[in-house]
């Protein structure tokens, strides 16, 4: 079901949504780890204009501090030689197997480490941001107004369109997906997003989760996260999909029931759900990204 990911991400990239993964799960954003030897060196400035550092756990308190870009190592050299210290360490305690709760990494490592340059992949290079699950980055496929069905094409990262609606009805809100999140379908979570503007698609912007729409679309289940935008003072406010108007509920409802009537697809729409179960359905598609990241790596 998921193979088609892994076609869409370089080794390379692969290799660094990894790390990613491991950054955002274990360690809090932004923060050193415990029993960094030398904080001075995490400011050294590195050949690309980023300051970076990578801190290994060992057996003992000691940790090993490894400026891989300063010593011109690759990405996928880096990501080796880590693997291959947590078996050492691994073996050192007996356990005979890596254990990933016990990474203590910290620090962006994004694309522009790269040697070769790529260009970023709004799914895999764009990060969901420090207070996810419940705010969150996400990605604007289509503009609210707008008739044309644009999404996300995977093997390129690019916005693609669709097709144009057959129907006359039009996006209520602006709508997109949030990165480094996957689904039962194989695609990232969808998102609408409530807030005054359109806004261009392919640009991202800070939301929040305030509910969970129930969609089972030609007998798949495809639900949709209803999110605000975290920088609309019109929308900001609203904390729980109940605040909303009964209107704009009713609105985005028969939006969602009718936009593909015309080509005779046929589309459930169940009973809202509050914001806990909207950011329980984040927090499972970012495990479910994170698991079969790594598990691909391995094999």
């Amino acid at each position: 079901m998921y193979r088609g990911i892994l076609a869409t991400v370089s080794r390379t990239r692969v290799a660094i949504v990894v790390l990613r993964a491991l950054i955002g799960r274990t360690s809090a954003a932004n923060k050193s780890p415990p029993n960094f030897p030398n904080p001075s060196l995490s400011n050294t400035p590195n050949p690309f204009g980023r300051r970076i550092y990578c801190c290994f756990p060992t057996t003992t308190t000691a940790t090993a501090l490894l400026l891989w870009s300063s010593i011109g190592l690759s990405t996928d050299a880096a990501v080796l030689l880590f693997l291959f210290h947590l078996d050492m360490a691994a073996e050192a305690d007996g356990r005979g197997t890596t254990s990933f709760q016990h990474i203590a990494l910290n620090e962006r490592i994004l694309s522009s480490m790269m040697r070769k340059c790529v260009a970023a992949h709004p799914w895999h290079d764009l990060e969901i941001g420090p207070g996810a699950p419940a705010v969150f980055n996400c990605v604007v496929e289509i503009a609210r107004g707008s008739k044309v069905k644009y999404e996300l094409d995977k093997a390129s990262g690019l916005i693609k369109v669709d097709r144009v609606l057959y129907s006359s009805v039009v996006y209520p809100h602006n709508y997109g997906f949030i990165p480094r999140t996957l689904c039962e379908d194989g695609d990232p979570i969808d998102v609408l997003i409530l807030m005054q503007e359109p806004v261009v698609p392919g640009c991202f912007l800070r939301a929040r989760a305030i509910g969970l729409m129930p969609m089972i679309d030609q007998g798949e289940k495809d639900d949709k996260i209803i999110a605000v935008c975290a920088d609309d003072p019109e929308f900001r406010h609203y904390k729980d999909i109940n605040d909303l108007p009964p209107h704009r509920l009713a609105e985005i409802r028969r939006f969602f029931e009718d936009y593909k009537k015309n080509e005779n697809k046929e589309v459930a729409v169940n009973d809202f759900l509050p914001a806990e179960d909207a950011i329980n359905a984040i927090k499972y598609s970012m495990d479910l990204y994170a698991s079969y990241i790594i598990e691909s790596l391995r094999q």
